[in-house]
């Protein structure tokens, strides 16, 4: 039974019908024995949990603090990264020709000083392909090799998705691959599905 609180209270002394005394096992009736009170304190120092157990204000610099469990795992870990920016750079002061601002006012307020801009026949898919191309070079990795493309953006060159698209202008005949269109998040849940996929 539970309070409207939503906490149980302790078990009263009393059984219910259901639960009559029988000889050896009762199904269906759990109750724990009986417990001291100095059982009780003692599971209660003995409670842990992730925060730190004292006041961080009067802990020293060197003092340990408890580590919080890993997210991703043992076992998977990364060994290339590769990136490919766009050729088109516009700068601030490019923006202040036609857009009623400086160069001082866009750095002071964001730290932005230029930025790349898709141009011509460029594509984020293009772009893509040479960023896979450069994270494989990194890792000493031939496209034969890879067993699996994870495309963890979203893209307007194609709404379905791209991945087979890398898969093919990479090189990677051996493996198979999907996207996940995760936009902003994708780089995180790619990272979380392909620790599960070497796992598994």
């Amino acid at each position: 039974m539970v309070a409207a609180s939503g906490i149980a209270p302790p078990r009263a002394a009393a059984v219910s019908t259901c639960a009559r005394a029988r000889a050896g096992n009762r199904p269906g009736f759990l109750r724990s024995p009986p417990v001291s009170a100095a059982a009780k304190a003692s599971a209660a120092a003995q409670l842990r949990c992730c925060a730190s157990a004292v006041d961080d204000s009067v802990v020293s610099p060197a003092a340990p603090r408890p580590r919080l469990p890993r997210v991703v795992g043992m076992g998977s870990k990364l060994i290339g990264s590769g990136s490919a920016t766009p050729s088109l750079c516009i700068s601030n002061d490019d923006l202040s020709k036609f857009v009623e601002t400086s160069d001082e006012w866009i750095a002071a307020r964001t730290g932005i000083r230029n930025r790349r801009v898709l141009s011509g026949g460029e594509t984020l898919g293009g772009l893509s392909v040479q960023a896979a191309q450069r994270a494989l070079e990194m890792a000493q990795v031939r496209p034969e090799d890879v067993d699996l493309v994870l495309f963890c953006t979203s893209t307007p060159d194609d709404l379905f998705g791209g991945a087979g698209r890398v898969l093919a202008e990479v090189g990677c005949t051996n493996a198979f691959g999907f996207d996940i269109t995760a936009a902003c998040s994708g780089f995180i849940v790619g990272l979380i599905t392909a620790t599960r996929f070497i796992k598994g």
